[in-house]
């Protein structure tokens, strides 16, 4: 009766790990990336962190970009989990790291322009 008993507990537990599939990869794979975003203070963000991007942020600030980009996603959910305290206060966190990314490559445009070769 026990070898009956702690095979159906093994089996009964080994269904939560086989039922629930692979782990997303991290970073991706939820679907509140692909939800519209609802937040206007977020979508502004998102917005800037995009222009940034396309100013080359990612390879002049690739960890600060990186992290950037995971606050981003991590806010994202977190509204459309309706975790809006904890999305607040990490929407916060993602402005001050935009805006400090912007000043920077900001800066490093204005440096490069004056160190460039007159000839």
């Amino acid at each position: 009766m026990r070898k009956i008993a702690g095979m159906l507990a093994c089996l009964g537990l080994s269904g939560c790990f086989f039922s629930e599939g692979p782990w997303p990869v991290e970073g991706a794979g939820g679907f509140a990336e692909y939800l519209p975003i609802t937040d206007k203070q977020l979508e502004n963000l998102s917005n800037r962190l995009e222009a940034l991007r396309a100013r080359g942020a990612e390879r002049y600030a690739a960890a600060a970009f990186a992290e950037a980009s995971l606050l981003l996603t991590r806010s994202r959910r977190e509204v459309a989990a309706g975790l809006m305290l904890d999305a607040n206060r990490d929407i916060e966190r993602l402005e001050g790291q935009v805006e400090a990314m912007e000043a920077n490559l900001g800066r490093m445009r204005v440096s490069a322009w004056f160190d460039r070769d007159i000839s």
